[in-house]
């Protein structure tokens, strides 16, 4: 019995320090030295094993269709394929593979979605059983500057879902963090325009959108416009060394139906960082792709509100906007309001317009601004429900400039009517919370006032209020100023 526990003793000694030998920093290999095929493939392998596969059983590879793939659709398909080869290598019998289809999945998906599991059991009936009884399907994402791929193995003949891996970096890391996002772009569309020559003439640019909302907001747009200038920059710089060749032709918009076309996604990081993934394609093909890390703390604040969708959640949009009215730009404003009552501006009723003086007179807003920089006013309203109005400029009275030392009074200073009638400003509608805001410009073309006009009378809100942030923040006043006023009954 002493000499069994001491065999005992001496064997658990012998694990105890072959795993201290094992647990070694430097002799340890970590996840990052195992190939990601590998991986993958392991753990595949330990939820499926070769009872779940018939002998002589087809596997389908679907990865993602190429505008929604961080990395070439080819090369996530060799990735896959040694995958299932990694899975099956101890298996006595092993699967086919067949060739991937990008439009698998995306078929899958849709006809599941939209039709339900019937209609997706008929057309895998029509289509795909036809050719194999197993599909591997594949998603992108990034995930600490890597280009992740997760996979999953299901069965045609039902659906069944057999395994689904964990997310495992297939790249090596995305660059650092850069100080310039314009830089960056220009870089990555310099290196474009070097691996596909044939992309330079003629190029259209779409939405950079956010990857969560798929909606261009004003810091996608802004990126686009850095890229639509560095495609013209670029590729002019390798026309003034062609004798022959004809300027470049860069447009925005959808994917063309034929031609080559420059996609971005916008992906957050943390409140300090975003990633934009570029895509340079052609009908299906996917030609070129850069993930670009930068740093999100040279944007103004409208922007890293568009970028971090929790960046504003403590703020409603009149306080964002009352927040940013006061201050933008160097010059000095001041906004006084009068009329009213000490309660608030009591909402106008009246159908009898032409007497407005007299009908509502505790309703009448006047605006007395004064600016230590001459300039063209843009005035506007937005209440607490988002409803966003344009005054100033309209269809009567253009941009009123202010004079330095100048008290303008509004809408005093305004040009009577047509028929001869003196403009008032009556409060109008129901009760509400509303921020009246006048924004300076050095010349009224320099105001985005055709952008204002096409959503005067909108109401904003979601995605459409951080871009009505955005316009004013890319418009770049010299100055504002902004009063919140308060409309009863």
């Amino acid at each position: 019995m002493p000499h069994r526990f001491a065999q005992t003793g001496l064997r658990l000694l012998c694990i105890i320090v072959l795993c201290a030998g094992l647990i070694r920093p430097d002799a340890a290999f970590s996840q990052a030295d195992i190939p990601a095929e590998t991986r993958l493939g392991d753990q595949l392998a330990i939820m499926v094993g070769p009872q779940d596969m018939p002998p002589q059983s087809r596997i389908a590879l679907a990865p993602p269709p190429p505008l929604q793939s961080a990395l070439p659709m080819a090369q996530i398909e060799a990735v896959m394929a040694r995958v299932v080869q990694n899975m099956v290598a101890d298996w006595p019998v092993k699967p086919r593979i067949l060739a991937g289809s990008a439009d698998l999945r995306s078929t899958l998906a849709l006809v599941q979605g939209r039709q339900g599991h019937e209609a997706w059991r008929q057309t895998v009936d029509a289509t795909l059983r036809q050719e194999a009884e197993f599909v591997l399907v594949a998603e992108t994402g990034i995930g600490e500057g890597h280009v992740t791929l997760r996979l999953t193995l299901v069965a045609l003949e039902d659906g069944r879902v057999l395994a689904k891996t964990r997310d495992v970096a297939i790249d090596a890391p995305t660059s650092s963090p850069v100080a310039s996002p314009r830089q960056a772009i220009t870089a990555a569309i310099n290196e474009f325009q070097q691996t596909v020559p044939a992309a330079r003439a003629q190029i259209t640019i779409g939405p950079f959108v956010n990857e969560r909302s798929g909606i261009e907001t004003p810091l996608g747009r802004g990126l686009a416009d850095m890229a639509v200038e560095a495609w013209l920059t670029t590729a002019q710089s390798v026309t003034a060394m062609l004798r022959d060749a004809s300027p470049p032709v860069v447009t925005r918009g959808a994917p063309p139906q034929s031609g080559f076309f420059l996609a971005g996604t916008v992906r957050l990081v943390n409140r300090d960082q975003f990633q934009l993934i570029l895509r340079l394609s052609n009908g299906q093909n996917l030609w070129a792709t850069r993930t670009l890390a930068l740093s999100a703390l040279h944007l103004p604040p409208a922007l890293r509100a568009s970028l971090d969708p929790n960046f504003a959640t403590d703020q409603t949009l009149l306080e964002q906007l009352q927040s940013w009215s006061n201050g933008a730009g160097p010059a000095g404003m001041d906004m006084q309001v009068l009329g009213g009552t000490p309660s608030g501006f009591i909402s106008c009723k009246t159908p009898d317009f032409s007497d407005l003086h007299n009908s509502c007179p505790n309703s009448l807003i006047q605006l007395v601004i004064t600016s230590d920089t001459p300039g063209a006013l843009v005035c506007f309203s937005l209440d607490d429900t988002g409803v966003f109005s344009l005054i100033l400029p309209n269809a009567y009275a253009a941009s009123p400039w202010v004079s330095v030392g100048q008290s303008l009074i509004l809408p005093d200073s305004l040009p009577p009517l047509p028929d001869g009638t003196r403009v008032f400003w009556p409060a109008m509608g129901p009760p509400s919370q509303t921020l009246v805001s006048c924004l300076l410009f050095e010349h009224p073309e320099q105001s985005p006032t055709q952008t204002l006009t096409e959503i005067d009378g909108a109401v904003l809100r979601g995605s459409k209020a951080q871009s009505f942030l955005g316009i004013l923040t890319d418009s770049a006043p010299i100055g504002s100023v902004a009063q919140s006023v308060e409309i009863i009954d």
